[in-house]
């Protein structure tokens, strides 16, 4: 009986643990900050924190030898993130497609189980777009709504979302096209563990009922012979 009462502790207690969620902050305005919290631990996704380097002991020089002259270190260039450079490679239209293909892959997914598992605690989404003249500008902005609203209105009717803010505006006055972006999203492990359970187990249904008809039709063709003429 004390096994039991074991068992059951240590199945209550990852319950517990499982059930805390995982909160993801992601932030794109001049640069891309991501980082990673459950309980007390946070760690920095990226921009990935600078190691400290160790402090070197001055070498002592000998007398004979002259000072030589210290060399200028070139600063090295900074690379640019993966979400800058699609954005300047591929434009909002790159990034909207993107995020379309995303929603597209979340559907096919069981929503029911989603819903559960994934909480937008903060959607923030910010764009003024700019183009060469108004009536480009007009234009490219209609597109952005007919783009971007369905794949919100999923996100919205499907899940979890408390603080969300959407702002969309034909800027005819600035230089060009800005995009901001601040998400606090919570995954729960448990209920994650759960999604994919499930849909181990709705593939498997699949493809026993593929051979199971399989083997029917193998049956039957077995059962009846073709008559010979």
């Amino acid at each position: 009986m004390t096994a039991l009462y074991i068992i059951l502790g240590i199945i209550a207690f990852f319950v517990i643990v499982l059930s805390i969620p995982v909160v993801l902050d992601l932030e794109y305005t001049d640069a891309v900050r991501c980082k990673v919290s459950w309980l007390f631990l946070k760690f920095d996704i990226y921009p990935f924190p600078e190691k400290k380097k160790k402090e070197e002991k001055p070498k002592k020089k000998k007398k004979e030898e002259k000072p030589e002259e210290k060399k200028e270190e070139k600063p090295k260039p900074k690379k640019e993130n993966f979400l800058k450079t699609f954005y300047n490679n591929q434009g909002l239209s790159g990034v909207l497609e993107l995020l379309n293909n995303c929603v597209a892959a979340l559907k096919r997914f069981s929503v029911k189980f989603i819903k559960r598992a994934v909480i937008f605690k903060k959607f923030h989404l910010d764009i003024h777009i700019t183009e060469d003249d108004a009536a480009a500008t007009a234009i490219k902005y209609g597109k952005v709504c007919s783009a971007l609203y369905p794949s919100l209105g999923f996100i919205c009717s499907n899940m979890k979302v408390k603080d969300y803010k959407v702002n969309v505006l034909a800027d005819y006055c600035g230089e060009k096209t800005t995009v901001e972006f601040v998400t606090k999203t919570a995954f729960i492990p448990r209920a994650l563990i759960n999604a994919g359970i499930a849909l181990v187990f709705s593939l498997l249904k699949q493809l026993l009922k593929v051979v199971i008809s399989n083997n029917k039709s193998c049956r039957v063709n077995v059962g009846y012979p073709l008559k010979e003429s």
